[in-house]
């Protein structure tokens, strides 16, 4: 049965399955990471920040959107580690300020997709210089790409879907677009790590569960 909305349950399933689905894979992450210091720590720097919103999400016993997307976001803010994780952690930041402006505890496809697009905004916002071919292109195209389609979108699947569908065609791309990830022969580590993430949402949606 497809979503048509979501909910502070759904919402929760979806985040917890994102970082987890990213903290089992970060070490890949860690060997992509070349930018902007090629410190081999991205991946680690992520999923360490995920699971300290995780923690505070998991502690927090209610069905709304806005209460989960809030304390997620100040676990994120508190416990985010390195350059990756201070990103990701006003990623939801923003995705929460977006959600923290609807009526009820769950959010409609079009109220989700502006939180996405939210999320993207405050991220760039967040770093002084923004570089493309970064996780922010990632978050970005991906946000513009489901927004541009949001007429012909019914449901969170569809949604997601074409959302993780964009963020793959952006990373491939990020080569292109930052010559030191060509040179090194990688794509960029926030944003594979930022896709994982994303790859647990639609699994969530489809009912896996990831486990540790």
């Amino acid at each position: 049965m497809a979503n048509q909305t979501v909910s502070g349950t759904l919402f929760k399933k979806m985040v917890t399955n994102g970082a987890v689905n990213l903290k089992n894979n970060y070490k890949e992450i860690d060997h992509l990471n070349v930018f902007p210091v090629p410190d081999g720590d991205t991946g680690t720097n992520m999923q360490m920040t995920m699971m300290a919103g995780i923690k505070e999400v998991n502690s927090l016993d209610s069905q709304s959107i806005i209460d989960i997307s809030k304390i997620l976001s100040r676990g994120l803010l508190m416990g985010a580690r390195g350059n990756s994780g201070v990103i990701l952690s006003q990623f939801f930041r923003g995705v929460y300020s977006e959600i923290a402006k609807i009526g009820n505890g769950s959010a409609t496809v079009e109220e989700f997709i502006q939180a996405l697009v939210g999320g993207y905004q405050m991220a760039y916002r967040a770093v002084m210089d923004p570089v493309e071919g970064t996780i922010l292109t990632v978050c970005r195209e991906s946000a513009e790409k489901v927004l541009r389609e949001q007429s012909k979108l019914k449901s969170v699947e569809e949604v997601l879907k074409l959302y993780l569908e964009q963020a793959r065609e952006t990373l491939i791309r990020t080569p292109d677009l930052l010559p030191v990830l060509k040179e090194a022969g990688v794509v960029d580590s926030g944003g594979a790590g930022f896709i994982r993430i994303i790859e647990g949402w639609v699994m969530a949606l489809e009912g896996q569960t990831i486990n540790e």
